[in-house]
């Protein structure tokens, strides 16, 4: 997948997700879910759209 970050793009492997039921992106950040409700996001942050109290990108699936 393609994920945006300021001033270009980045390729992120999701192969090591497994049982993801949802996937929600935005212009320059992407999340998805599973049925348990584990979230996982990535990709830009610099307004905290990821939620994690600081705002530093996250360059891969954490």
């Amino acid at each position: 997948m393609k994920c945006g970050f300021p001033g270009g793009w980045a390729t992120v492997d999701m192969n090591g997700l497994t049982g993801q039921t949802g996937l929600a992106r935005g212009m320059t950040h992407h999340c998805v879910w599973d049925a348990v409700g584990e979230v996982r996001c990535w990709g830009d942050n610099s307004r905290g759209q990821l939620g994690l109290g600081v705002l530093q990108p996250v360059l891969g699936i954490p």
